[in-house]
């Protein structure tokens, strides 16, 4: 993620004014060295992951506004802890994973309020318009993309605190603390960025720091309910994968071919050679750490790629992006659909823009 943290200031060159969420002065940047000067900053402060421009704005006029919350959460967050972060920026932004270790051992939950973001775990992407949101654990990411002429919130929940909650919300069923299923759909993400916005606003108002930290504590517990109650979790393989050996190189080599030849007719045999293993070797790695078969995974893949073509292009009828990602059936292409992203094609195709 983005990772907004409070930096010294670069320059007081204003960019155009928009709108914000958290009634707190910006950081404000709009030369090109500068914003790389913070960006370089950044990597150096929060080395989990590698931030840069992706490509600047085609309008020639690139602005930053960044600005953050701190923490008071009563069970010991540091002082220097970002709560909730927002971002405003004309360019697109990249973030790389590059040290699982300096993730913050917290669940931060992205919510672009225009624009999108992509976000990709496992090999596997899940987007975000504007208006929904995702929560993931920031060592897992392998790669976020935020759009262009985007505004983005992002804010992060103490896994300590989600631990004790899951433990009081299911007793004895999950020793450890939930993973979520990445994507969250809008009208939850409305409601977290509302909670989040409104602790925020009581870190900043005036009054004493124990009853500021407690009102925050109760802010925490009603986010982190709400998750618990409205977001599905992800299946257990993926709690276990977690917690297991890192993948071996030759199950990226095999999600790797997927990925790149997901538009193309591929079989076991070619994902393997692929790989360089054999067939029973490859499936045994995807269920040992993925939790489900190469076709499975090629399967979602496929649903991702054709979800993205329904929001970018409005031109090709749906059997036609059902057919030119693998499903011959538009009918089972509908179903699959609706169980992966909980809408159907036509809805996404509206919803688009």
């Amino acid at each position: 993620m983005l990772g907004v943290v409070p930096l010294p200031r670069l320059t007081t060159s204003a960019p155009p004014e928009p709108s914000r969420l958290l009634a707190v002065e910006p950081l404000r940047l709009r030369a090109h060295n500068a914003i790389e000067h913070y960006l370089d900053a950044l990597n150096r402060v929060s080395p989990v992951a590698e931030r840069l421009v992706r490509s600047w704005s085609p309008h020639g006029h690139d602005w930053l506004g960044v600005s953050a919350v701190l923490h008071a959460d009563a069970a010991g967050a540091q002082p220097t802890e970002v709560f909730i972060g927002e971002g405003q920026f004309s360019f697109d932004v990249e973030m790389a994973r590059r040290n699982a270790d300096a993730a913050p051992d917290a669940y931060v939950v992205g919510l672009p309020v225009t624009g999108r973001m992509s976000v990709t775990i496992d090999g596997c992407e899940t987007l975000a318009e504007a208006g929904e949101g995702v929560i993931v654990d920031p060592a897992r990411v392998d790669r976020t993309v935020l759009s262009g002429e985007a505004h983005f919130v992002e804010f992060y929940l103490p896994r300590r605190e989600m631990l004790r909650l899951a433990a009081e919300w299911a007793p004895g069923v999950e020793p450890h603390a939930p993973l979520f299923e990445p994507h969250l759909r809008a009208p939850l993400a409305q409601r977290l960025l509302f909670m989040a916005t409104q602790a925020a606003q009581l870190l900043q108002a005036p009054g004493p720091a124990d009853g500021k930290r407690m009102l925050f504590g109760r802010w925490i517990e009603m986010m982190g309910l709400c998750l618990l109650h409205e977001q599905p979790l992800a299946q257990a393989h993926h709690r276990r994968s977690a917690m297991i050996a890192p993948a071996p190189v030759s199950l990226r080599r095999a999600v790797d071919f997927i990925h790149a030849h997901a538009d193309t007719v591929i079989g076991l045999a070619d994902i393997a050679e692929a790989a360089c293993v054999s067939v029973s070797s490859l499936l045994r790695q995807f269920n040992g750490h993925l939790g489900q078969s190469p076709f499975a995974f090629l399967r979602v893949v496929r649903l991702e790629r054709a979800r993205a073509e329904l929001r970018n292009d409005g031109a090709s009828p749906v059997r036609d992006v059902a057919l030119r990602w693998g499903f011959q059936n538009a009918s089972k292409f509908t179903r699959a659909y609706q169980q992966q992203f909980g809408e159907r094609p036509s809805e996404t195709r509206t919803r688009r823009g």
